[in-house]
Order: structure tokens, then C-alpha cells, then sequence
């Protein structure tokens, strides 16, 4: 296992002191772990990504590229619901 100082972390297989293989890797701050396969260090093949508020995409990736309905899901895990959006103003 891999731990950064700001709390992310890694633990799965390793390959020339990349990411390859399978692994998961957690980002605390952001809100996110990321399950599945991986490419000299980069997430590639099958894989699960939860993002904030548990918003959740399984399926393919290349080469870091997010798939469109994992963008449209992050960006409406960062809009807030309209009773958040009330409370906060």
C-alpha cells in the first residue's frame, strides 16, 4: 500500500513503480476511490469510480479519459440538490 501525506492512498499491484494491474486508489479529499484496472500508473480496462455524494460509475477507461456519463454524473455530484441550494443562501 501507497499513502500520500494529504490522506490519498493506494494498495494493489505495481509494476516498474507504476499502477498496473488491479488496485484501488482512494482520493479522500476530493470524495472518490477509484477500483479496478490499471496501466503504467494510469487507470485503463474495467474499473469503478464513486465519486461525492456516492455517485457511482462502472465500465471502461482509457487512459484517464472519463466517460461522458461519469462527467455528467461529477458535475451533477458538485451542483447542489435545490434544497441545499436554499439552505445556503
Amino acid at each position: 500500500m501507497a499513502a500520500e501525506a494529504d490522506g490519498s492512498r493506494y494498495e494493489g499491484e505495481w509494476a516498474e513503480d507504476l499502477r498496473s494491474g488491479e488496485g484501488t486508489a482512494t482520493d479522500a479529499a476530493a470524495g472518490w476511490r477509484y477500483t479496478g484496472q490499471w496501466l503504467r500508473g494510469r487507470r485503463v480496462g474495467q474499473g469503478q469510480l464513486v465519486g461525492p455524494a456516492e455517485r457511482e460509475y462502472t465500465g471502461g477507461f482509457d487512459e484517464q479519459a472519463l466517460p461522458l456519463p461519469l462527467a455528467l454524473a461529477l458535475a451533477l455530484a458538485l451542483t447542489p440538490a435545490p434544497n441545499q441550494a436554499q439552505a445556503l443562501a
